[in-house]
């Protein structure tokens, strides 16, 4: 418990905890935490997560595991279905604006010409505009699959953040999340460069 504290709350994922619902989360409870907004051009590790499935809280839940007392699995859980309805809409607008450029296409070519032969030729127009409606549809499933499959490496990454920070604590001592940054210069210190010092 104490690693996903660590783990999740510092850098990178920087999540923080909102509520805590049920009975204490080692015994069924559900640690609810906010997924931050992007900030900055800094590597954002929620960006499928919280801009591909537009998901703005990540659940965790923690299960022992038998005959280990001192283990536990973890599980990550997502609300998908805000972010469904957005790409969704997003997809309908998308494949409706091509639709109605290629139907005022359409009709502009069919206003133009007088002869029955050219009201005719507008039909291959109406098919590509049918096949360019009926590719928007297939666009957002592909879409769609590809978000929810980075958002779930991105939460295999949580994931192994944490099992690094119990690692890193079993063998060092010395959680990941605690370790000490590394040693710096002073501002004015140059000699790691040849300069004076």
């Amino acid at each position: 418990l104490a690693a996903i504290g660590r783990a999740l709350q510092s850098a990178p994922y920087q999540l923080a905890l909102q509520r805590h619902a049920g009975p204490h989360p080692l015994d069924g409870g559900v640690l609810v935490f906010d997924i931050p907004s992007i900030t900055s051009g800094a590597a954002y590790p929620w960006l499928y997560t919280r801009y591909g499935v537009y998901a703005s809280q990540v659940r965790i839940s923690l299960r022992p595991v038998p005959n280990d007392p001192s283990s536990a699995e973890v599980t990550l859980n997502l609300d998908l279905r805000r972010g469904l309805k957005l790409n969704l809409v997003s997809s309908a607008a998308i494949t409706a604006g091509i639709g109605g450029a290629s139907g005022v296409a359409t009709a502009v070519f069919a206003t133009k010409a007088l002869a029955m032969a050219a009201a005719v030729a507008a039909l291959p127009v109406l098919g590509a505009m049918a096949v360019a409606m009926g590719l928007g549809v297939v666009g957002f499933g592909v879409a769609q699959r590809y978000g929810w499959k980075k958002t779930r490496e991105e939460l295999e990454g949580v994931l192994t953040a944490i099992e690094n920070d119990v690692r890193s604590e079993e063998l060092f001592g010395v959680p990941s999340g605690r370790m000490l940054p590394a040693p710096q210069a002073p501002a004015n210190d140059l000699s790691w460069i040849g300069g004076g010092g």
